[in-house]
C-alpha cells in the first residue's frame, strides 16, 4: 500500500541487465540498466512517478501482462528462468474474523497473479532450450497452521499450480519447480 510501481523485476542479456516497465494500457518498455548509468535509473524512477509499473507482480492485470510478455519476447525472443517470489501477508487471523476482502487481495497477490504472470510468459518459457519456472512457497502451505488463513490457503493453491504445471510440461523444455526457503528476514516476517 502507498507505494508505486510494484516488484522490481530484471531480465538478463549476455550483454546487460534490463528492466521492464509497462503502463496502464499495457505499453511496455525495456529499459537497459546494465551499464548503471544514474541517468538511465532516474529515467526508471520517473516512469515509475508517472504510474508505470515496474513488472512482473501486476495482480490480476492480464492485458498488462500479456504487453509485457510481448515486450519480452519481441527484446529477447525467449525467457530462460521465471521466479515468484512476492508474497503478501499483512496480519495472521482466526478465519471466521477474516475480512472479505482481504482474504480475495491475498489470494489475487499470492496465487492469482501467479497464474496469469505464467499464462502470459509460457510461451516464451517453452522457446527456451532448458528453462526453468520456480514458485516460493512456504510451510504453512504445506500443512494446515491456525491463523494463517488466507495466506496459507493461497500457499496451498501455489503448491497445487505448481504440481499441475510440472505435470502438464513434463515432456517441454520448462522445468517446474516450488522451494520453501524457511523464515528469511524480510517485511513478511
Amino acid at each position: 500500500e502507498g507505494h508505486r510501481g510494484g516488484v522490481w523485476s530484471a531480465a538478463y542479456r549476455p550483454d546487460g541487465q534490463r528492466i521492464v516497465t509497462a503502463s496502464e494500457d499495457g505499453t511496455a518498455r525495456v529499459w537497459d540498466v546494465g551499464t548503471g548509468t544514474q541517468e538511465t535509473l532516474r529515467e526508471v524512477n520517473c516512469a515509475v512517478e508517472r504510474g508505470e509499473k515496474v513488472v512482473l507482480l501486476a495482480a490480476g492485470d492480464r492485458q498488462l501482462l500479456l504487453g509485457v510478455a510481448t515486450t519480452l519476447g519481441d527484446e529477447f525472443g525467449r525467457l530462460d528462468g521465471l521466479v515468484h517470489c512476492a508474497s503478501y501477508i499483512p496480519f495472521l487471523s482466526r478465519v471466521d474474523d477474516y475480512d472479505a476482502d482481504a482474504w480475495v487481495k491475498m489470494l489475487q497477490v499470492n496465487l492469482t497473479a501467479p497464474f496469469l504472470i505464467t499464462q502470459a510468459c509460457l510461451p516464451l518459457l517453452q522457446q527456451a532450450e532448458d528453462a526453468s519456472l520456480l514458485f516460493t512457497s512456504d510451510s504453512a502451505g504445506r500443512a494446515g497452521k491456525a491463523y494463517w488463513g488466507a495466506y496459507a490457503v493461497s500457499k496451498f493453491g501455489l503448491e497445487g499450480l505448481m504440481q499441475v504445471l510440472a505435470e502438464e510440461l513434463e515432456n517441454s523444455p520448462v522445468r517446474v519447480n516450488s522451494i520453501d526457503p524457511g523464515p528469511t528476514r524480510t517485511q513478511l516476517r
